[in-house]
């Protein structure tokens, strides 16, 4: 029995055991047997007797004084003669061969370990007995001998390698999906194996990773409906098969969410085991992936973890650090690893001097960021000026500080960050205006919750530029089984607003976030302990 998810090849072969002082018995070639998934075959006397073929020897003679039995068919309705034994016709099994009783050996080697057992019986005139032993491996080694024509040769375009040099080589897949020995070691075990090139491997769909099927039980997978070929094999030989995460759930520490990788990146998340595992759909049609937390790094020496966009970082005289995310801050902002740069470059219409405060106020002049833009010959530190003056922004946009502009709930004049002002020591200005949303989303879509438990749901409100909106109202209902009264929230810095509420009853319920007629849904479901 072949208890594996892949094809197990086995050769078989009988070797009859005579007494030491008479020649040895005869040795039958291999036979050759592909054994699918769960399937299994019997190994039985006639079996035997093929693999060996016909005996050259004579039957032996009986012995003196035995006489042969008679055995005649017995027609229903005739009494028994007592010189002669009678069966019945219904009785009477046809044989394929004449098979004389013999002792010995059946052998087989296989590409993979098999269930092998042993069924001995026994035949008298008044009973049948039967006993059932199951057969472990062998650990010991035969003589040498010729390994079987079957599969001595790779076919072209395949390979013949033992495993390690076949995961050097960058190759996991049977030539052909099958298993095929093509070398064998000094005990005539096998050594080498027929790998197809890279090409020929069965590569899984998106969405879906090439696991043993212990590693995807450890993960809580499911295979992959759109492939079920095997894709390759483990440094152990063990089949490798395409897995998935179960429709509607993420591996454990994961979450279901519908976000832009720009969205994702803001509140820290990347996808889990970096690949698109899809898990549902949210109420606008969105596909939805799992994300899990970005893991934290800490900032080299001489860098520091900050929550900046990278238009500010350069305004500011930074630069990154490293490429990935070192934490969040306490707005879910997040944050990377920057340094000063050696030098930087001073905004349109601003110049880098050598100035004091007192000089630079003398020749009607202001400071355009708060960090160096250099030194000079005698080594005086520089920093970028420009003429003293209202700056002007576009129409429709007004000049305010970050913090400012999201108490105000208002956006980047155009989706662009434009400098409108600065006071040495204070904060930056930029040109905003007033934010207008155009979409929002809640998540999760659907769930399903415990009677008596709390629920929660997170609404994001983003303007045409796809930027969160603070300081937005958002309406929220909930219809069905636990129906509550509207009730208004306003977003925070990230453009977010958070809900909670208990359901009391079984059942389902609709919630619904309002914006300025923009619309997004959630379904919740509640059941009892033991649904």
């Amino acid at each position: 029995h072949n208890p594996h998810n892949g094809r197990v090849i086995l050769y078989k072969k009988a070797v009859i055991a005579n007494r030491e002082d008479e020649p040895r018995g005869r040795i039958s070639e291999f036979h050759r047997v592909v054994l699918g998934p769960d399937e299994a075959i019997e190994i039985d006397c006639l079996d035997i007797y093929g693999l060996l073929g016909p005996d050259e020897e004579e039957p032996e003679p009986t012995t003196t004084g035995q006489q042969p039995q008679t055995l005649t068919a017995l027609t229903p309705g005739v009494e028994e003669d007592s010189g002669t034994a009678l069966i019945r016709t219904s009785d009477i099994v046809p044989v394929a061969s004449l098979v004389r009783f013999i002792k010995g050996f059946v052998v087989i080697y296989a590409s993979a370990p098999l269930d092998v057992v042993a069924v001995y019986t026994a035949s008298t005139p008044v009973g049948f007995s039967l006993d059932v032993e199951y057969l472990s491996p062998s650990t010991a080694s035969t003589l040498p001998y010729t390994p079987p024509s079957e599969g001595a040769e790779c076919p072209q375009g395949c390979r013949c390698l033992t495993r390690n040099e076949a995961l050097e080589a960058g190759l996991t897949a049977w030539c052909g999906g099958e298993m095929r020995i093509c070398e064998y070691d000094e005990h005539q075990m096998p050594l080498r194996y027929c790998f197809g090139e890279q090409t020929e491997q069965v590569r899984c769909p998106q969405g879906c990773q090439c696991l043993t099927a212990a590693a995807a039980q450890e993960k809580n997978l499911a295979t992959c409906p759109e492939e079920t070929r095997p894709c390759g094999t483990d440094s152990d030989g063990d089949d490798m098969y395409c897995y998935t995460v179960p429709a509607g759930e993420c591996p454990q520490g994961c979450q279901c969410l519908a976000l832009t990788p720009a969205q994702a990146e803001e509140r820290g998340l990347t996808l889990c085991d970096d690949r698109e595992t899809e898990c549902g759909t949210d109420a606008a049609g969105n596909v939805m992936y799992c994300y899990e937390k970005t893991s934290e790094v800490e900032c080299p020496q001489g860098c520091q973890c900050l929550a900046m966009t990278p238009a500010q970082a350069k305004e500011q005289g930074l630069e990154q650090c490293l490429d990935v995310s070192c934490g969040t801050d306490a707005a879910g902002n997040v944050m990377y690893c920057y340094r000063r740069t050696s030098q930087v470059q001073c905004p349109q219409d601003c110049e880098c001097l050598a100035l004091t405060p007192a000089q630079a106020k003398e020749q009607g002049l202001e400071q355009c960021l708060d960090v160096s833009c250099g030194t000079d010959a005698s080594g005086r530190t520089m920093y970028c000026y420009r003429e003293t003056g209202e700056d002007e922004c576009p129409p429709a946009c007004q000049c305010l500080s970050d913090r400012e502009a999201r108490a105000l709930g208002y956006t980047l004049c155009g989706g662009k960050r434009i400098s409108c002002g600065y006071v040495p020591g204070g904060a930056q200005r930029w040109c905003y205006e007033p934010a207008v949303p155009v979409r929002i989303s809640i998540a999760p879509t659907q769930a399903s919750n415990l009677v008596g438990t709390e629920h929660e749901v997170t609404v994001t409100v983003y303007d045409e530029y796809g930027s969160p909106i603070p300081s937005v109202k958002v309406t929220i209902t909930v219809s069905g089984v636990n129906s509550l009264a509207p009730v208004e929230l306003t977003t925070d810095v990230n453009g977010e607003v958070s809900f909670e509420y208990v359901g009391k009853n079984t059942g389902a319920d609709t919630i619904v976030a309002v914006v300025d007629g923009l619309q997004a849904t959630a379904f919740k479901s509640w059941y009892q302990r033991g649904q």
